[in-house]
């Protein structure tokens, strides 16, 4: 009895946390497209007084007649990023959402293609 009560609390609590939220948003991410390097975002890590600088790429990727920029927080010690291209995973019913090898992804704009 205590048990299932125990294991009832976990996923309760699981499913409503932040890395629950994320792993359920994750799954619906049935869309797939291939992201194509852009460059790279520099931006800080704060330990303290003492501060880092990091890298995160930025991808580029098209769904239907949009193309978005997105950027990944990889978090990268150097400007150099082995990836070309990459799968990025959405949302089919709002591509702004999305995640890139398992990360998810930060919307830095989006443009009509032009035809």
């Amino acid at each position: 009895m205590y048990i299932l009560l125990y294991v009832c609390t976990a996923i309760i609590m699981f499913s409503s946390g932040k890395a629950g939220c994320t792993l359920l948003m994750q799954m619906r991410c049935k869309g797939c497209a291939t992201g194509r390097y852009l460059y790279t975002e520099k931006r800080y890590r704060v330990f303290g007084r003492y501060v880092e600088p990091c890298w995160n790429p930025v991808y580029e990727y098209c769904v239907g007649q949009v193309v978005y920029k997105v950027e990944a927080e990889v978090m990268s010690p150097t400007d150099r990023i082995e990836d070309s291209s990459v799968e990025v995973k959405y949302l089919p019913s709002d591509p702004e959402i999305c995640f890139i090898n398992g990360l998810r992804g930060r919307i830095r704009g989006r443009n009509s293609k032009i035809v």
